[in-house]
């Protein structure tokens, strides 16, 4: 998306203001909902996660989500938010089934703790990224 699309995004989104938290769930899955569940319940940290087998590294999370450590932040934050909406509606209507439903759920929330640092630091909650946006380089910031 280009940075005026990010911007109209931005301006629509305030103008909806909480009318967007209260859009419903329908009583179905879309097929891009269910393209996401089937990639999650494909991913090795979902089959790790459930069989206990291993440790589940970051490149696992990022598979998880749909992306790569070299995706730009906004895509990790859009792959972040179609992964939470995804789970949410598997969860409501138990898609694929009850189980399913529920463990993906529960994968989600380890996930999430697991990786926190990662994810704060991709969603700009912490100094390293405020510095980058400040204006100085990574290289500049390095050499103080």
């Amino acid at each position: 998306m280009t940075s005026h699309g990010i911007e109209t995004a931005k301006r629509l989104a305030g103008a909806a203001g909480t009318a967007l938290e209260n859009i419903e769930i329908g009583d179905r899955v879309t097929r891009d909902v269910a393209t996401e569940i089937d990639r999650m319940t494909g991913s090795a940290a979902y089959k790790l996660y459930i069989n206990k087998q291993g440790k589940i590294l970051d490149t696992d999370f990022y598979a998880f989500l749909g992306c790569t450590v070299r995706t730009p932040r906004n895509d990790f934050l859009g792959r972040f938010a179609t992964t939470q909406h995804a789970i949410e509606t598997a969860r409501k209507l138990n898609h694929p089934d009850r189980t399913v439903a529920k463990e993906l759920a529960d994968v989600w929330a380890f996930l999430q703790q697991e990786f926190k640092s990662l994810i704060d630091r991709r969603q700009g909650r912490n100094h390293g990224e405020q510095r980058e946006h400040s204006g100085e380089s990574r290289n500049q910031a390095r050499t103080k």
